[in-house]
């Protein structure tokens, strides 16, 4: 459940992005997209995309600031 969440927020941080909102918007839905992948991750002890959404997270992070 977690990683549709995490989907449906990263198509949402596309389509933002594609719409012309601003960035830091479109940061914060795939800062949570992010998020969501992780605890999916973790759930299902998926190490490959807990680390590539770490970095991910880290990039929506900065862009959100």
């Amino acid at each position: 459940m977690i990683g549709y969440i995490g989907t449906v927020l990263v198509v949402t941080q596309m389509a933002l992005l594609s719409t012309g909102y601003p960035p830091q918007t479109a940061m914060m839905a795939g800062l949570f997209g992010a998020l969501a992948f992780m605890v999916h991750g973790i759930r299902n002890n998926d190490k490959p995309i807990i680390f590539v959404n770490l970095a991910i997270f880290g990039f929506a992070f900065y862009g959100v600031i």
